[in-house]
């Protein structure tokens, strides 16, 4: 299927992103945000969707990670 998709095209993209990890998605996300000049001071994470090397690659840009917890639930 994939030789059928013109290469240049955003849909040819899309499929090439199933072969990467969820965190790799994650920094291309936040390197193409940063690239477009969106103003990025901080991110804020959820700690049931990352690992810790996420939490690195966050900072070697030079930004602030807020990482939400679950602590538990009130009976």
């Amino acid at each position: 299927m994939m030789e059928r998709i013109e290469k240049r095209t955003s849909g040819y993209k899309r499929c090439q992103e199933v072969l990467f990890t969820s965190q790799q998605i994650k920094v291309a996300m936040l390197d193409c945000a940063i690239a477009a000049g969106m103003p990025v001071s901080y991110v804020l994470i959820d700690s049931w969707f990352t690992r810790a090397p996420l939490f690195q690659k966050v900072v070697n840009r030079g930004l602030l990670y807020l990482l939400c917890i679950e602590v538990g639930t009130i009976d």
